[in-house]
């Protein structure tokens, strides 16, 4: 919808002057510059955008997003970015902390196992399991991984102070 598209004949959609979405992110966008000659006659060009500040989509590892020669030079931190971490564990503040390079951060992501198992949904529930059961598979569900045993401990605690009341 956001793209020029020519309806038939002489009729067109301009689609929109900038990406409003991510999902555009990269796409060329134009003005239709349309001339009407004698009777009947019509011309059409396009006359490229650009934006102040483009819109993309960039992954890696934080460590490599931050290093200086990842970025310097390259106008990334003048664009509306969408970054996807592929660090397994999450970095603390990692907004702030990315916002500090590119200040137009607008999205971020984690592609990493554990949101990759989240996306998976666990399969039927046997009727039998007990609450610390139902806790687990959701936490191995939710975190690619089992519970340690501490906090296995520490759930269960939880759930027998919360079923006495």
């Amino acid at each position: 919808l956001h793209r020029p598209q020519a309806v038939g004949g002489n009729l067109r959609y301009s689609g929109t002057p900038l990406a409003y979405s991510f999902s555009e992110a990269g796409e060329a966008k134009s003005a239709a510059i349309v001339c009407f000659g004698a009777k009947g006659e019509v011309s059409v060009r396009c006359a490229p955008l650009a934006p102040l500040h483009p819109m993309r989509e960039i992954r890696g590892r934080y460590e490599e997003l931050a290093a200086r020669p990842y970025y310097q030079g390259t106008g990334l931190p003048e664009c509306y970015l969408h970054i996807t971490l592929t660090d397994e564990e999450d970095q603390p503040d990692a907004v702030g902390r990315l916002r500090a390079i590119y200040p137009l951060l607008m999205k971020l992501d984690y592609d990493n196992a554990r949101t990759r198992a989240a996306g998976q949904a666990p399969g039927p529930v046997a009727p039998a399991q007990s609450p610390l059961e139902l806790f687990a598979r959701l936490y191995e569900a939710q975190n690619g991984c089992p519970m340690s045993p501490r906090q296995a401990g520490y759930v269960e605690e939880l759930i027998r102070e919360i079923w006495q009341t």
